[in-house]
């Protein structure tokens, strides 16, 4: 099954099934099987819980299979929409049992996240190719410990916004999405067995982890969190499926072999596959479960798919060129996106240095493909410092001088080539060299022979 939480239009939301193009409204549907159940409660946390005998995962199932037997199965289960993601074919109009609508087409309701108020969410970093590509652009090795056990922090579970909904912007210059795959708790449990794992889930959704990555710099050195840089919103849905709808889907190691896929804006943006985690659901939940309960309502997220935000996808310069080829989409258009990966290895230069990060500092980039894409070329410009341009070059070779930045002095580069000044971040040979306009004089050359500090 397909189970959400809708919105109908008396407003009054509960919990359905969807069936093709169709939202079954389980409460109206249950006097199918039930008598005097009027008071019952029918959202999806009473559903998952199961403290009413007739409001029950299972029972749904029943009750999904009385009304579609009621309507001979006709018109529902047809269509494309059973299994692409599309849902615009099966019912022209609603249908009602005793008065009350039963069956809303689609497009005549508007979907919620599948658990508007989740018991907790535990949100983990599951996937092998987002910690060390992460941890890369900062020039740091995955730590053994990660090796150890599935990591995990907690989320904000008050906090959950539905798919397409809109979310209050956090005060921060680079909101990212996180694109993960969650799987919600069915039974109440504590020191659960790996092998017993599977049955304690009650479906799996789709989760959004959206950060707040200037925050999450900030917030890094401290060594506790992240706290405020995740805590304002997390997307789920649009629907929570059933395990058993998945069974096909899982590997011999117990992974889901499910292709995941964020677009920005109608553009894809990640693409990765649920099979890559380096640890499985039922590792997780043993994990999250030792020397703890688990209960009904409980979201346990796997973490980051690698390539799954836009801090992976901006960190362009960590790529080998040489041994990488790029997504095909690419060599169709350039592509601009805010860097944060090299806005963070700034900020922590200049932090290194005594310095804060210039007010309102962004850095933009520009990426091209050649026509084979075996190689790229990219452009990087950092704006909004004191009217101070500046563009990341790879030339290898500098000398080194003195120069202000926001009134501040610093270690800057100089190349050869051009004679332009910037500020080397010591990265993967990458070179922040000014462009443009600057407030900050511009400094002869050292004269030969001149000491020169090392560099950050």
């Amino acid at each position: 099954m397909r189970l959400v939480t809708f919105l109908p239009p008396d407003n009054q939301a509960r919990a359905g099934v969807l069936i093709g193009a169709a939202v079954l409204d389980l409460a109206v549907a249950a006097p199918l099987l039930y008598e005097d159940i009027p008071s019952l409660r029918w959202d999806m946390l009473s559903l998952l819980r199961g403290d009413q005998d007739e409001v029950t995962i299972e029972s749904a199932a029943e009750i999904v299979a009385a009304a579609v037997n009621l309507l001979g199965g006709e018109g529902l289960l047809s269509g494309e929409g059973a299994g692409n993601g599309r849902h615009d074919a099966g019912m022209a109009g609603s249908l009602a049992l005793g008065g009350a609508t039963m069956f809303y087409p689609l497009d005549q309701v508007r979907l919620l996240a599948p658990l508007p108020r989740p018991a907790s969410i535990r949100d983990f970093y599951a996937f092998e190719q987002h910690v060390a590509t992460a941890r890369g652009q900062r020039g740091q090795e995955v730590p053994p410990e990660w090796y150890r056990f599935p990591a995990f922090y907690f989320s904000n579970h008050g906090a959950v916004y539905a798919p397409h909904a809109e979310i209050p912007m956090p005060r921060s210059d680079a909101l990212d999405y996180e694109l993960e795959l969650a799987c919600v708790i069915g039974r109440e449990g504590r020191d659960i067995h790996p092998d017993d794992a599977l049955d304690y889930i009650a479906g799996f959704t789709i989760m959004n982890d959206w950060s707040a990555r200037d925050i999450q710099a900030d917030e890094r050195p401290i060594g506790l969190g992240p706290a405020k840089a995740k805590d304002f919103a997390t997307s789920l849905g649009p629907w929570l499926v059933t395990t058993d709808e998945l069974e096909l889907y899982f590997d011999d190691d117990g992974k889901l072999s499910l292709t995941m896929i964020a677009r920005v804006n109608g553009i894809e943006r990640s693409r990765g596959n649920a099979a890559s985690m380096f640890y499985s659901f039922a590792e997780i939940i043993a994990h999250a479960s030792r020397d703890a309960t688990l209960y009904p309502g409980d979201v346990l997220g796997s973490g980051t798919v690698g390539g799954g935000c836009l801090l992976e996808l901006t960190g362009v310069p960590a790529i080998d060129a040489s041994q990488t080829t790029l997504p095909e989409k690419w060599r169709q258009f350039p592509v601009y996106q805010w860097n944060t990966a090299t806005e963070f290895k700034l900020e922590e230069r200049l932090r290194g240095m005594g310095l804060q990060r210039p007010e309102g500092l962004r850095i933009r980039r520009t990426l091209w493909l050649d026509e084979d894409g075996a190689a790229f070329t990219t452009q990087d410009v950092l704006t909004g410092a004191a009217q101070q341009l500046w563009r990341l070059d790879a030339a290898p070779g500098h000398n080194l001088g003195a120069v202000k930045l926001n009134g501040q002095p610093q270690l800057i580069t100089q190349n050869p080539a051009t004679g332009r000044p910037g500020i080397e971040i010591r990265e993967r040979n990458l070179r922040l060299e000014s462009v443009g306009r600057s407030t900050a004089p511009t400094p002869s050359p050292p004269p030969a022979g001149t000491p020169m500090p090392n560099p950050p």
